[in-house]
Order: structure tokens, then sequence, then C-alpha cells
């Protein structure tokens, strides 16, 4: 004997109010996932390129070259601070970039490119305090001997009898944004021991220059953090709305749970690519996996939505779609291809500056 099976309850069964919210919340997730593409860009991307590059992600999650180094040259070792000081300055301005724009595009005061001498010199006064160990004496007394190779200097920092003063120097470039209730407080650089913690030399000598720009341990764990609680909610929202759409039942079973499968994958590979030998092949993959997980999410986005309405309420679905192509299309050619532009200028004009001054000219 064979009974009916009870209808189930789909998306196109909910009240209007109902389906209202839960389109303004599909909208906002992808809204947010644009937002965060954004972040990757300014995070992890090379100047002047959209997105990161199989090179970046290597560089970011392995700490190696990509291509490998034929022969990687013997680097001394060195603090975190002297790293970020002396890292390109087309790297991004953030803790595992480079720190060189405080001295040029983000100085307390203006910048003019006539500057840069002066700058460059307060940039190699500090890397040299550094080198020296840091030492506490010159910091409290704000005096630290100029290098003799150091010639042009920003006249403020120039103290008695050829030093620099040291203590002011990190103060204005440096522990104006990293001290209490500033925007980078919680990497303070505001006292001589919060300071001494960054020019610790590692005792791991390492023979990439990539290394440099690995993600700390610390970072990943706070990423791994946020995506597996904070974004898994997200994903489990946007499933379980795909979950109760009226597709067939395998797409359903394949789609709902793939974001939060292929989002357990990334993450397992940003840690995988840390292995020494085969973690640039994990870093590779994190591209793929990072791919599924945006295009999974954008077709739960697109395919709820448009699953909800009826044939007039697709036909607005789809307005809106239209409605937000264009306005992407009048950002990018207003606002994202002439910043990527501008970069791209900067970057060419930093890398010229910077050969002209290895060749002595």
């Amino acid at each position: 004997m064979t009974t009916a099976e009870s209808p189930r309850l789909t998306l196109r069964d909910l009240p209007l109010p109902v389906k209202m919210v839960i389109t303004v919340f599909l909208i906002s997730v992808g809204l947010g996932y644009g937002s965060a593409l954004m972040q990757m860009h300014f995070q992890h991307s090379t100047s002047g390129t959209l997105m990161p590059t199989l090179s970046d992600i290597i560089a970011k999650f392995s700490g190696v070259s990509w291509p490998p180094l034929p022969e990687a040259p013997k680097v001394e070792p060195k603090s975190k601070f002297q790293q970020l000081l002396e890292a390109p300055e087309t790297e991004p301005f953030n803790g595992s970039g480079s720190m060189v724009k405080a001295f040029t595009k983000k100085a307390l005061e203006g910048f003019e490119e006539a500057d840069r001498p002066n700058r460059d010199g307060e940039r190699r006064a500090m890397i040299a305090w550094i080198k020296a160990g840091a030492p506490r004496e010159a910091y409290e007394k704000d005096s630290f001997p100029l290098p003799d190779d150091i010639m042009d200097i920003t006249i403020d920092y120039v103290g008695e009898g050829r030093t620099v003063k040291i203590h002011t120097l990190i103060d204005d470039r440096c522990a104006r944004c990293h001290q209490p209730d500033a925007d980078q407080a919680k990497f303070p650089l505001h006292t001589y021991d919060s300071i001494a913690k960054y020019t610790k030399v590692s005792k791991r000598v390492t023979t990439d220059p990539a290394k440099a720009k690995q993600l700390p341990a610390d970072r990943l764990t706070q990423s791994t953090h946020a995506h597996l609680l904070s974004f898994s909610m997200l994903y489990l929202l946007t499933g379980l709305v795909f979950a109760f759409s009226s597709y067939p039942m395998k797409l359903r079973l394949i789609l709902a749970p793939m974001v939060l499968v292929a989002q357990v994958a990334d993450i397992s590979c940003w840690w995988l690519a840390r292995l020494e030998g085969v973690g640039p092949y994990f870093a590779m993959a994190i591209m793929g996996t990072g791919g599924v997980v945006g295009l999974s999410v954008m077709l739960q986005i697109t395919l709820s939505l448009f699953n909800l309405y009826d044939l007039k309420g697709k036909l607005v679905v789809l307005l809106l779609f239209i409605v937000g192509a264009l306005g992407f299309g009048v950002l990018a050619k207003t606002v994202i291809l002439p910043t990527l532009a501008a970069e791209k200028i900067e970057m060419d004009a930093t890398n010229a500056i910077e050969a002209g001054v290895e060749k002595g000219q």
C-alpha cells in the first residue's frame, strides 16, 4: 500500500514579507562578498593588478618565490621592522607588505617627489638604528649617530653633532598610527618596549626573499577564526535558502552545502601551504577552492532570488541585476580602472627610481 508524499514547503510558498526579507538578505550577502574581493585587492595584490596573481598567493601563504628561484641568494636574517622598511614601496601598505609609504605618500605632512632623498635618508637612519640592535639609550635620549653613508635627511630630525632624533622620527613616521586610540592600536609602536619586539632578529635564516611576504601565523589564525565562524553562518543561511528552493533534488544536494565544503577545503589549504616542499602546490589550490566558494555563493544567491517569485517577480529581479551590472560598469570606469592605472604608474615610477638608485644615478 502506497501513500502520496506530503508536499514540501518551497520558497515560492512563503509569505511576501518573508520573501522580501530573504531577498534583501541575499543581495546584502552578494554585496558583502564583493567588498571582500576588494579587500583581497588591497591586502594581497601587487599594485596595478585587480586580483592577486599566482605568485602573490604562493608568496603570501607559502613564503616562497614562484617560479622557484634557480639559486636563491643568501639573505641575512632581519627583524620584522627592518623587513617592512626595506620592502618595495609597491607592496601593500600593511604589516605584511611595506611601510615605506609612511615616509612618502602616507607621511604626516605633505610629500613632494623632491623630498624623496631626505625621506629615504630618514628610513635608512631608522634601519641603521635597528641593525645596531635598536639601543634603548639612543631611543630615550632621542639621539643616534648618523651613518657616514647617509648624507640627506629631513632637517627636523637632525640632532647635534651629526645625529638623528630617532625617537622623534619613530613617533612621527610610525607611532602616530600605532598608539592607543589610533588606527593601528593593536600593533603599538609608541614605547620602546612595544617597538623592541619587532626589532628582534629571527634565528631562522631564509634563502628566499618572498619569506618576508608570508602571512604570519597569528594573522592566519585570526582569518581562520573569522571565516569558520562568521562566514560559515552566512553560508549556512544562503545554503538553507537554496535548499528550500524548488530545483531538482540532485542540484540542491550538491549546491546547498557546496560553499561550506569549499570553504573548509580553502582554509585547509591556507595551512597546508606552509608545509616545506609541497606547500606551494596547496597554495595553488587556494585559487581553485576560493573560486569554487565565490561561484557557489553567487549561484545560491542568483538561483534562490529567481526561485522566490513568479514571472513578474523574476522580471523585477532581472531588472535589479541589470541595474547592478550598469552600476558596477560605471564604478569600474570612474573608480576601479583609473585607480588601477594610477597604481601601475606609481609602481613603474617607483621601480624606475629604485633602479636608478641601485645604479648610482
